[in-house]
């Protein structure tokens, strides 16, 4: 068992080692990213960003259970390397060794029907676990879908709405501001068991990686209308009316609206100045992506002549 201390976030810190009942840290001599990769890996945080060294994350207390450890990147646990007896060593506590990790391949979704959809699940420590839903917002779930590689998210779920998951539920009262690079980052209560049970495990909807708008139709053209004798503006038909499809992503369209270039809505049979009118009508989804088209509508005036 292995564990960070001290780091900013859950994916970097002083690296300590769980042996015969007690917790002590690893010397630095030796210490390489090929190192810092399995420990990283072990942790399911991912590849390794970078090894530290000189107590980067403060010095440990305790023994100093591993020095001199050599690892080709390969081992699936930093014990499989080669190593000198446990409490071989030459070092101080300021030469204690720590990693950053890239927390890249720490976090999975299951139970959903589609692959951008589901639980939370994290991998720490060499298992997975859950999340709990408490505080649990829009705010995480865009973090928890970046960090999956999906460019944001639709919605968050609660009460297990993918089903509850199984062993340790890892984090609970997660606080994104949004902008994180993964949950790991985010305020937190700390990694371990809490008082929620799998029947509050949180979830994601992310927004999938191959959306595309909406497409709108707008009418080709619309005759020029002539005002009656006199007038300054005309009552003005378009057909056929403005209509949009999704059949790529099938979301759920949402009302058109149409507007004239200083933003006021407009209508079919509504009345229009003399001049050109340019009408853009705008459509979003249910995932909030955006079609638009345009067209233009002339209103033309009458005059009389003396004869």
């Amino acid at each position: 068992m292995m564990r960070l201390v001290n780091g900013a976030s859950t994916t970097a810190g002083r690296l300590e080692v769980y042996f015969n009942g007690q917790w002590g840290t690893v010397c630095d001599d030796g210490w390489s990213l090929d190192e810092a990769t399995v420990v990283c890996r072990q942790l399911g945080l991912g590849d390794a960003q970078e090894a530290t060294h000189n107590a980067s994350f403060g010095p440990g207390t305790g023994d100093i259970l591993l020095g001199n450890v050599s690892c080709s990147g390969n081992e699936d646990t930093l014990m499989d390397c080669s190593h000198p007896p446990v409490g071989t060593h030459h070092c101080t506590h300021m030469e204690d060794a720590g990693v950053i990790c890239r927390a890249q391949a720490s976090i999975r979704l299951s139970g959903g029907a589609v692959d951008h959809e589901g639980r939370v699940e994290l991998f720490y420590n060499s298992v997975w676990g859950t999340v709990c839903h408490g505080g649990w917002d829009l705010n995480d779930a865009k973090v928890a879908c970046r960090q999956l590689g999906f460019p944001g998210a639709l919605s968050y779920t609660t009460h297990a709405a993918y089903g509850g998951g199984t062993g340790l539920v890892l984090l609970n009262n997660v606080a994104c501001v949004g902008n994180e690079a993964d949950l790991w980052s985010c305020g937190h209560a700390g990694v371990g068991s809490f008082w929620c049970g799998h029947g509050s495990d949180a979830g994601v909807v992310c927004s999938p990686s191959d959306i595309e708008d909406p497409e709108v139709s707008c009418p080709n053209s619309v005759p020029s209308q002539d005002t009656d004798l006199g007038m300054s503006s005309a009552v003005v038909t378009w057909t056929p009316m403005p209509s949009a499809t999704d059949n790529v992503d099938n979301f759920t369209i949402n009302d058109i609206t149409c507007q004239d270039e200083a933003g006021n809505v407009v209508e079919s049979d509504g009345t229009y100045s003399l001049g050109t009118t340019t009408v853009t009508c705008l459509v979003f989804d249910s995932a909030h992506n955006k079609g638009s088209c345009k067209f233009v509508i002339h209103v033309v005036g009458e005059f009389c002549s003396n004869i």
